[in-house]
């Protein structure tokens, strides 16, 4: 489909159709929600459009350090950022939709940024993933009143525990999941919320496409520096971006996990920059190449200054020698097979 629509395809090429009765009742949920709506206060002439958008992933989230900005994005579409994720935001007479919550320390100045557009409460939370910078405030959210929304892994993954994922109060954990795609239809926008068609981040990865203002907001898959590939291979996230490649028109605005807002053609060249960059260390390991050797060799040396993780994405918790070393690691597995 071309600029205007994204080709939503159902997992192996099979069409979904929504017979289960978990998702009627969902679609019957947002149908109820959506049409009873008070009409609340709307201004979007204020706020301003384009421009530098923070984009720190921090160790110290002191809510006094930092700032959130609001900017318009395109059509009815406006973004939130600061530190954790990049928040999406659409707001009209229907009330409010949230992509993501960021941090849970942040929810007062999340608000204080939907408060410059909207009076309107917080109806729905969509989750692109389960880490806590998209996640964190999840609870807060709920406690207004808004449903939580996520694809079915994501939910999952959430309620996991372990020594280094303490429990998830219930309140945080998505209402209502979906498998393939799900559609909602608010203030006169058709969204589509699609689970990306490989595991590349994590499992439960999804996109929002805001179809009448052509914007999607693609989560942690696309943070316009080098991904990080938490399961799946390498293919995986290669397999995501052709999706987004193939669906969106070189006008759609693309809201990424983190980092600036980008266009098509910016995916496009990070697509082709880790094509380059896949075969260039896949050779090395063939050649029997250990990761030091990999480093010192630079496969990334001309692409750095555009996508490493600390221009990107501005990423303060890793730096791209790691990331690096943990592509290796991906690739090696590859390699062996």
């Amino acid at each position: 489909m071309g600029p205007n629509g994204i080709r939503l395809r159902a997992r192996q090429g099979e069409s979904k159709s929504y017979k289960s009765p978990r998702v009627r009742i969902a679609i019957a949920v947002l149908t109820l929600t959506v049409s009873v709506g008070t009409v609340f206060a709307f201004q979007r002439a204020q706020i301003p459009t384009g421009g530098e958008i923070p984009d720190g992933r921090k160790r110290d989230r002191t809510p006094e350090k930092i700032t959130e900005v609001l900017r318009h994005v395109q059509g009815n579409v406006y973004v939130i950022a600061g530190i954790g994720s990049n928040i999406s935001v659409l707001a009209g007479k229907d009330g409010i939709l949230i992509v993501d919550t960021q941090y849970e320390p942040f929810t007062a100045k999340i608000m204080d940024a939907v408060r410059q557009i909207s009076d309107g409460p917080i109806r729905f939370v969509v989750n692109t993933h389960s880490h806590t910078d998209h996640t964190g405030g999840n609870e807060n959210f709920a406690k207004m009143g808004a449903i939580l929304i996520a694809q079915d892994n994501l939910r999952k993954e959430m309620m996991q525990t372990g020594p280094n994922a303490p429990p998830v109060p219930a309140a945080a954990l998505p209402l209502m999941t979906y498998d393939n795609q799900l559609a909602m239809h608010l203030n006169g926008e058709d969204v589509t919320i699609i689970h990306s068609p490989k595991p590349s981040h994590t499992t439960g990865d999804s996109f929002i496409y805001f179809r009448g203002s052509d914007v999607i907001a693609t989560g942690d898959v696309y943070n316009a520096n080098y991904p990080a590939i938490n399961v799946g291979d390498s293919q995986g996230v290669i397999d995501d971006w052709n999706l987004l490649i193939e669906s969106i028109g070189p006008n759609t605005k693309i809201i990424p996990g983190h980092g600036q807002l980008q266009t098509r053609a910016d995916l496009m060249a990070l697509r082709d920059a880790m094509l380059t960059i896949r075969d260039r260390i896949r050779g090395m390991i063939s050649q029997g190449m250990t990761f030091e050797q990999v480093k010192t060799a630079w496969p990334t040396k001309e692409f750095d200054a555009r996508f490493s993780v600390e221009q990107g994405g501005r990423n303060e918790v890793r730096t791209t020698e790691q990331w690096l070393k943990s592509y290796y690691e991906v690739l090696a597995k590859e390699v062996k097979r």
